[in-house]
């Protein structure tokens, strides 16, 4: 149910809009306007089948045009568009794919009082070896997806009402498997809806709002392939308000609940939490910040499982700091909570882009993103990197007009730079290899700090920023596994090369992204029975990270950055006759760092002083980030072996803060409640006989005391150190036997983090916090494990604050 009143895709089939994909939308014209545009991309992706273990990287091809058509403006317009994306792989073939589409929509008003609106779309695209839903095919699953929807709008006065129906059809093509061919015809189906949505305006730039929803699905088949019967209604109710903060942020929240009952009596129904947030706003130079929070119910085809409850996020960053330039970046996370099953996914996602006019007409762009998905069923981990070149094309040109020279300088934030940097991050390796009869599938992971020098050179233009760095790190994380085998990870010695891409604020405050190429030499010990591996390998890796970098005097600056890493996986010798046997080690890395040094470029002129950022006085946000959760696992396995294990993995996490500080000349000091969900979960699988369990941490809530520095003419670091309680989930399961605990434990929090002026209420943080929670039991028939759960966070927020 959205705003629109025209439900979302499903997730597992279109993730969130990249701008930086949208092509330039053609003006409203009342004679009609043509916009024909036509991208040709090239790229490197180096995990194309989505898995943990034996990366597949390749090259691949893309072609997009877009043929689009709008009539008339505002509540009497009529838009029309076809599109298509066709992609070949350079030794993949299988994964070649052919997308298009073709849709209109338009609204018209009978009177001030009345608009009718409808439309519809067509589709036939491939599903991402990255759903969800995805089966392990030769070749992605194709489907089609037909929707119609129409809709009233009412108005008068203060009160305003919109009423929609919309109809969906979706249609599964089987795919070829090595067992045979995999039936979709079972996931067939048509789903319509209803939905209104009654809203008062309370006084200019506020207004409140009842919306509700119902909706029913249609399988084709009566039974899917388990012999479930997948029909059912369902029903969405939510209350919400929209506001206006100020004349650059508005912001909207809604709050409700959802269920949907399914026909077979052994699904049940679903019912869940809605929830929602819209937060957009308007900076200077051309900055526009934006923020979604949602959730939905989703099909799934788990054997047994009703559905999903989807909670979804994205945070975007663009600028048009030019008239040919357009640069952005993004988060977006997903959480995937099958109903039915123990098992739930997260996804989380950074990428960071750019695109420049050549001409009116033309462009180039180049784009880097990151994506990374952690299940509690083993298997279903993966990282994936994307590097694309762009080079498109467009009918009606670009207005360039409005902007001076495109000129690059070397005034601060850019120039030469040195530094030194101090890190503390998470390793964490995902391991398969034989065991016994079967096969062991398990996440390991611990923190570790390292530190470093960094050298850069970079160059501005108004208030943008391109940049490369090189920098040497020593030390670094390491895990151990203590059991009847004795194994071990330890990152040590890295080089790196990245690119930044930022925004330079007013105060030259600079926001960025990078992303780049590591070298680490991963050192790994293998003890089992007669045999000992002892081994030191140099290993390649991709990696992106945002951060945040302020003035801290003439020429010093002070940095605050987070980066993930997704390295090669490799085999290491585990022993064993016949030739030996190997486990898989596939490792991410998170790291928080903080750094400083001193600038070379020349300084830029400023006709005055400016003022001072003022962190005082009350403030709330949002935030969205990445997090990494780690558990130390004690317990007696059979035959009386003791096991001391730290097991972890990553996940996105999202949530809300509002706090009051104080300041005495540049001291700061304040106190900051928070309230968050989370998707980090790690999993271990022996198969065929053997435990299987996970953990996952759901939410938190913490109180914390902040204390900071005001340094520069805008920024503060500050530290930070609290109290929280969170929720875990343990589905355990060994011997016959099968528990699920749930526990909410408390634990101490310590941080640290930097926070920016956007402008005079807005302000722009990354934080960083480790929390060390209780050790608890959890009991399975006459025996039990003890979980030790530590968790790193790091999170960029949003903060507004009333003048």
């Amino acid at each position: 149910m959205t705003a629109a009143l025209t439900p979302l895709p499903a997730f597992a089939q279109v993730g969130p809009q990249d701008p930086a994909q949208a092509p330039t939308p053609p003006r409203d014209d009342a004679s009609g306007r043509v916009q024909a545009t036509v991208e040709v991309a090239a790229g490197y992706i180096d995990n194309i089948f989505a898995t943990r273990r034996d990366e597949v990287d390749d090259l691949i091809v893309i072609v997009k045009p877009r043929l689009s058509y709008v009539v008339g403006e505002g509540d009497r317009r009529f838009a029309a568009h076809v599109d298509g994306e066709f992609g070949r792989h350079d030794d993949y073939g299988s994964e070649d794919y052919d997308d298009w589409s073709l849709g209109a929509d338009g609204r018209y008003a009978l009177s001030p009082e009345v608009v009718l609106l409808g439309g519809g779309d067509y589709e036939a695209k491939h599903e991402s070896r990255s759903s969800p839903d995805a089966v392990r095919g030769l070749e992605p699953t194709e489907y089609e997806r037909s929707f119609l929807f129409g809709g009233l709008q009412l108005r008068r006065g203060a009160v305003s009402a919109r009423v929609a129906a919309t109809v969906t059809g979706l249609d599964y093509s089987d795919v070829p498997s090595s067992l045979g061919v995999v039936n979709n015809d079972d996931r067939d189906r048509t789903q319509t809806e209803l939905g209104s949505r009654l809203s008062w305006q309370r006084k200019r730039g506020e207004e409140w709002f009842v919306q509700g929803a119902l909706d029913r699905r249609d399988y084709d088949a009566p039974f899917d392939d388990f012999g479930y019967d997948r029909d059912s209604d369902g029903l969405a109710l939510a209350l919400g308000a929209r506001r206006t903060v100020s004349p650059r942020l508005t912001a909207e929240v809604f709050v409700g609940a959802m269920r949907q009952d399914y026909e077979d009596v052994r699904l049940g129904e679903v019912t869940a939490l809605d929830f929602g947030a819209l937060v957009d706003w308007a900076g200077p130079a051309g900055l526009n910040l934006g923020f979604r929070l949602d959730r939905d119910i989703g099909e799934t085809t788990l054997p047994a499982s009703a559905a999903y409850v989807v909670t979804s996020g994205a945070l975007n960053l663009t600028a048009t700091p030019h008239p040919r330039l357009q640069v952005g970046a993004g988060l977006d996370a997903a959480h995937f909570d099958y109903h039915g099953s123990p098992r739930s996914e997260t996804s989380a996602g950074l990428r960071g882009w750019g695109r420049y006019w050549v001409d009116p007409r033309v462009y180039v762009g180049v784009e880097h993103s990151f994506s990374q998905r952690t299940s509690s069923a083993a298997g279903f981990d993966y990282d994936e990197n994307r590097l694309m070149l762009r080079l498109g094309a467009q009918l009606q040109p670009r207005d360039l007009n409005g902007g001076g020279p495109f000129v690059f300088d070397q005034a601060a934030p850019g120039g030469l730079y040195v530094g030194a940097l101090l890190g503390y991050g998470t390793l964490s390796t995902g391991l398969d290899g034989p065991r016994g009869p079967g096969s062991n599938t398990a996440d390991f992971a611990d923190m570790g700090a390292s530190y470093g020098l960094m050298a850069g050179y970079g160059w501005v233009s108004g208030s943008v920023y391109l940049g490369i760095e090189a920098e040497g790190m020593v030390e670094g994380p390491e895990w151990l596994h203590v059991a009847d085998r004795r194994f071990s990870a330890h990152k040590e010695n890295a080089v790196g090369l990245s690119g930044r891409l930022g925004f330079v604020t007013p105060a030259r405050d600079l926001i960025y992204v990078r992303a780049g190429v590591n070298s680490a030499a991963f050192h790994n010990t293998y003890v089992h029975s007669d045999t000992l591996t002892y081994e030191t390998d140099r290993r390649t890796g991709l990696g992106a990270g945002v951060g945040i970098e302020a003035d801290a005097g003439d020429r010093a600056f002070l940095r605050a950055e987070y980066l993930v890493t997704s390295w090669e996986d490799y085999e290491v010798a585990a022993g064993g006759g016949h030739g030996g046997t190997f486990d898989n080690f596939s490792n991410s890395e998170a790291q928080f760092r903080l750094g400083g040094g001193v600038r070379f470029g020349a300084r830029p002129e400023r006709n005055a002083a400016p003022a001072a950022a003022d962190f005082a006085g009350y403030y709330v946000g949002a935030q969205f980030g990445h997090a990494a959760l780690l558990s130390d696992n004690e317990g007696v396995r059979s035959g009386g072996t003791e096991v001391d294990i730290i097991r972890g993995s990553h996940g996105p996490v999202a949530g809300l803060f509002a706090g009051y500080g104080v300041m005495r000349d540049q001291l700061y000091a304040g106190i900051e409640v928070e309230a968050d969900l989370s998707g980090a979960n790690w999993n271990i699988e022996r198969d065929p006989e053997g435990r299987i369990y996970s953990a996952e941490r759901n939410y938190s809530a913490a109180v914390s005391a902040r204390l900071g520095w005001r340094f520069g003419d805008s920024a503060l670091i500050y530290g930070r150190v609290g109290a929280a309680r969170a929720r875990f989930e343990i589905p355990y399961e060994t011997s016959g036997v099968a528990v699920h605990s749930k526990a909410t434990v408390a634990g101490l929090r310590v941080g640290a983090g930097m926070e920016v002026a956007l402008g005079e209420q807005t302000r722009l943080r990354l934080d960083y916090a480790v929390t060390d929670y209780d050790r608890y039991n959890v009991v399975y028939s006459a025996n039990s494990d003890s979980f030790d759960h530590e968790e790193s966070v790091m999170t960029i927020g949003l903060i507004w604050r009333p003048l």
